[in-house]
This record gives structure tokens, C-alpha cells and sequence, in this order.
């Protein structure tokens, strides 16, 4: 929907229902051990640790 609502004439797409859908992923942030991270980097892994405990389980 965003990259859509940039779009014109919105009228030309339409929001299907679809059976599955969304399809639900896990994501996973791999960095190398030993090394410490940029002050950029930690605080983005900060961000990720509380965007996950905001979100509700996968069924």
C-alpha cells in the first residue's frame, strides 16, 4: 500500500483477499562475533529488539 499510494491514478490497482496471505517470514541478523558494533549498528539491533516485542506471535 505505500509504494502503491505513490502511484497515480490509485483507482487502476485493487486490494485482493487472498487465501494465505500474508505470508508470515522469520528474519534473523547475523554479525560477526568479537567485534564490536558501530554506535549505528547498536542502536538499529536496540530498535529491532523492541519493533519484535511490539508484534504480535506467528500462528
Amino acid at each position: 500500500r505505500h509504494a502503491l499510494a505513490l502511484e497515480e491514478p490509485m483507482s487502476r490497482f485493487a486490494i485482493l483477499d487472498v487465501v494465505g496471505f500474508p505470508i508470515k517470514r522469520y528474519w534473523y541478523v547475523a554479525y560477526p562475533s568479537g567485534k564490536q558494533l558501530s554506535i549505528v549498528a547498536q542502536t538499529f539491533l536496540e530498535f529491532l529488539g523492541k519493533a519484535r516485542e511490539s508484534l504480535p506471535p506467528l500462528a
